[in-house]
């Protein structure tokens, strides 16, 4: 049985996605040092959050995450040593859910690890990654739905981010078994976030590989309102159409990859209200006197704009900067489609050629029965003739041994070359 057991509960935009990176790029090689990742691929984490839950914000559909949770406890239960559980999604659950989930693990020591970041860095990639989920506000509304002044309820949000799933993971545990991991801020080294999480986890960092893709690229302010617009146009467009060809391709590989993006940049007066909720967390954090792996200091930093032209306003976006992102998005979304197109191709033609290599052995595999139905046939007249040389020597034994039986034998053979008496 696995033990301990870690729990990294998120929350999200606080590094998990490059952490689970690391973890799965080396889970060989964590496992050789007795760490066990279980799972088949971080989908399979994703799947049994799902299940665990029952809240399936990605509609990925219970017939492929039903059962998930109990086969990731069965993997967990098989093995003698640490295992590490990442996704940021676990955060959301209440505390009758982090109770179930914990007793299900049947590990003497379990370690839940939230990893915490700074609010001015995590609120605009919250936004982005609404947008990213086809959602339209500005960001002024969505700053005003973080105060419950808008239209959508930040529940979700709020639970994640000051404490409360925190606390439900936390509960019945030594305060020493839960871990706080800073995000260090900009322009710390880029590995010092794994470092920090690999203490935790009891994991020399140095034995693992850190080159890992970072796919949550950010968009800038002018392709963050191109998105915007976009959703608002596109309500129709079907749920995994945008998923496939907008989320995942759109957004990281085209909008975060233009050239002379505007990085967004939180104004001190946007956000200085909400900072008040980061205080919360670092009240709760001292208070509870868990494990801080980091400086709390860093979770209330307000960094400065680094140029004027980054403190533009971040809903200010005109219609021409929009336009010049429409084309990019229309030039990156042919190419995609040429990319496809020509992989259509190749699998067809890689389809052909293995159909036709089908054919050809077909064709050999009948000549080959034919050869082998006149082997057969030559071998049936062989073994005739050992039966039939076999018998006549028998009788030759026979009639040397019994003088009548010689007699019997030459009058036969006499008739045969002679043929048969006229009279």
């Amino acid at each position: 049985m696995a033990d301990p057991v870690f729990v990294h509960i998120g929350p999200p935009k606080t590094g998990t996605t490059y952490l689970q990176a690391v973890l799965w790029s080396n889970r060989a090689a964590l496992k050789d040092q007795g760490v066990l990742v279980p799972g088949r691929s971080p989908v399979s984490q994703f799947h049994a959050t799902v299940d665990l839950l029952e809240r399936d914000p990605m509609r990925v559909g219970t017939e492929r995450t039903a059962g998930s949770w109990d086969v990731l406890l069965d993997e967990l239960q098989a093995w003698d040593g640490p295992a590490i559980i990442s996704h940021e999604n676990l955060g959301y659950a209440d505390g009758e859910q982090a109770d179930r989930a914990k007793l299900s693990l049947k590990a003497k020591h379990i370690h839940i690890i939230f990893t915490a970041r700074e609010f001015s860095r995590i609120v605009p990639a919250m936004w982005q990654e609404r947008l990213k989920n086809r959602a339209d506000d500005t960001w002024h509304d969505y700053l005003d739905g973080l105060k419950g002044l808008g239209g959508w309820k930040p529940k979700a949000f709020w639970h994640q981010n000051t404490g409360a799933g925190l606390l439900a993971w936390a509960a019945g545990l030594p305060p020493e078994q839960v871990h706080i991991v800073t995000v260090p801020p900009s322009g710390a080294p880029p590995t010092l976030l794994w470092e920090r999480f690999a203490s935790v986890i009891g994991v020399d960092p140095s034995t693992c590989n850190t080159d890992v893709p970072r796919s949550n690229e950010s968009l800038g302010v002018v392709e963050s309102a191109f998105l915007r617009r976009f959703n608002s146009a596109a309500a129709d467009v079907d749920w995994d159409a945008y998923r496939a060809h907008v989320k995942h391709f759109l957004a990281p590989q085209v909008l975060a990859q233009r050239e002379d993006s505007i990085r967004i940049s939180v104004r001190p007066d946007e956000i200085s209200s909400l900072t008040e909720r980061a205080r919360e967390l670092i009240e709760t954090i001292r208070s509870h006197g868990f494990d801080v792996v980091g400086d709390l200091d860093d979770l209330t930093s307000l960094p400065a704009p680094a140029d004027p032209d980054q403190a533009r306003a971040i809903d200010d976006v005109g219609d021409d900067e929009v336009l010049k992102a429409s084309f990019d998005a229309v030039a990156g979304l042919v190419a995609h489609s040429e990319d496809l197109r020509r992989a259509r191709q190749e699998q067809a033609a890689a389809t052909k050629e293995a159909r036709r290599e089908l054919r050809e052995a077909r064709r050999h595999l009948d000549e080959l029965r034919a050869v082998n139905r006149r082997l057969h046939v030559r071998l049936d007249a062989a073994e005739n003739v050992l039966e039939h040389s076999a018998l006549r020597r028998a009788l030759s034994r026979f009639a040397r041994r019994h003088a009548w039986a010689g007699r019997l034998r030459d009058t036969v053979l006499r008739r045969n070359r002679t043929g048969p008496d006229p009279s």
